[in-house]
């Protein structure tokens, strides 16, 4: 963002200072407002049966979402535990491969999105009135 240039700067500078704001505001609400109208509107609810069988095919599907996303959240902590005990062997391989995305990407850094035009010159019709005499074309400059 910080190395673009031109139109490309103008277009897509405020599109990211606007997701940016966006998702500040988001975060903010998310831990002020929402937390405390979640108790209010929720003061009356009582819970049901967590194991009970129900008919309904989306508290079913609900039910094998949740346990497939434990099952993720398992495997998640063991690789993280993993990752903790063979420190050494994880940050050899994160360096490595912070460094190799860095040869990819070199290239590419500062380029605009949008290519450069190679047209010198435009031209533009106008009419004149007919006693006009047209002695040299006007230059415009952009």
């Amino acid at each position: 963002m910080f190395l673009l240039s031109g139109v490309a700067r103008y277009l897509f500078v405020p599109l990211a200072e606007a997701v940016v704001f966006a998702m500040l505001a988001s975060y903010f609400l998310s831990r002020t407002i929402v937390p405390t109208m979640a108790k209010y509107l929720l003061r009356g609810e009582k819970e049901h049966g967590v194991n009970s069988p129900s008919r309904n095919p989306l508290v079913r599907l609900q039910k094998r979402f949740e346990a497939a996303f434990e099952r993720f959240r398992g495997s998640y902590r063991r690789a993280l535990e993993f990752c903790l005990h063979h420190r050494r062997t994880f940050l050899i391989a994160f360096f490595a491969s912070c460094l190799g995305s860095l040869a990819v990407l070199i290239p590419w850094l500062g380029q605009d999105f949008f290519p450069v035009l190679t047209v010198a010159l435009s031209s533009f019709t106008c009419a004149l009135p007919r006693e006009g005499v047209l002695k040299k074309p006007p230059i415009f400059v952009i």
